[in-house]
């Protein structure tokens, strides 16, 4: 299934907390109250069984997953897995790849316009890993409705599917919707695709990703 991916688990989080909080209270809201019937364990009960009932956070968690039209808070980090992943993630998949940046593979020499690879560039480049984990985040997202081939595609570099990513992002509705080529490519070794660097001076690469591409949640999307 897919769902709404501006879906915030952040967000979702907070409004379980500001629940429990309201739920803790000595004389709570009725409506906050009856919130509680949507767990299947309280259905039944009386409207004075549920004022003093003082549930767990865990209990408030369920409530808000619920709400979302979920059927438990599980179902929601599986859908929106992408969210949970961190820096650490992505340094793990870079470490694999000595030579890939931001940029993608080697760093860019603003002096000639061209990808260079000397140490300390690279070096310098790889250390802004973390100002783009949200690319890595939502590319992960996108690869894993993508379906694998046999043979390296290529149809498409990493930079053609990167663009590719952010715009099926704005299509449903993302912000922060940036892409780097090599936060793409990070995502790329992440989701367990391979990739080979196009060329010696190039910092793209191809992947075995299918010539079908998959926007889900959006109708006749063509990029």
């Amino acid at each position: 299934m897919f769902r709404d991916q501006s879906f915030c688990i952040n967000q979702a989080k907070n409004r379980a907390k500001e629940l429990y909080r309201a739920l803790q209270m000595s004389s709570p809201n009725n409506l906050t109250v009856e919130r509680l019937r949507i767990l299947p364990e309280y259905s039944n009960s009386n409207s004075t069984e549920l004022s003093r009932l003082k549930p767990k956070l865990k209990k408030c968690i369920e409530i808000i997953a619920k709400e979302a039209g979920f059927h438990n808070w599980k179902e929601v980090t599986e859908e929106y897995f992408w969210q949970l992943l961190t820096v650490e993630d992505m340094n793990r998949a870079i470490d694999s790849e000595p030579l890939l940046t931001p940029y993608g593979f080697g760093a860019y020499d603003s002096n000639t316009t061209y990808v260079t690879f000397k140490k300390n560039r690279i070096a310098e480049e790889r250390a802004t890993f973390p100002e783009y984990l949200r690319g890595f985040q939502l590319s992960c997202n996108w690869l894993r409705f993508q379906n694998m081939r046999k043979n390296l595609n290529s149809r498409f570099g990493t930079y053609s599917l990167k663009h590719k990513v952010e715009n099926w992002a704005s299509e449903v509705g993302i912000s922060n919707k940036y892409v780097a080529n090599g936060a793409f490519i990070a995502a790329v070794k992440h989701m367990g695709f391979r990739i080979k660097q196009l060329h010696n001076e190039s910092p793209n690469g191809k992947i075995n990703i299918s010539s079908i591409l998959n926007y889900p949640g959006v109708a006749n999307l063509k990029y």
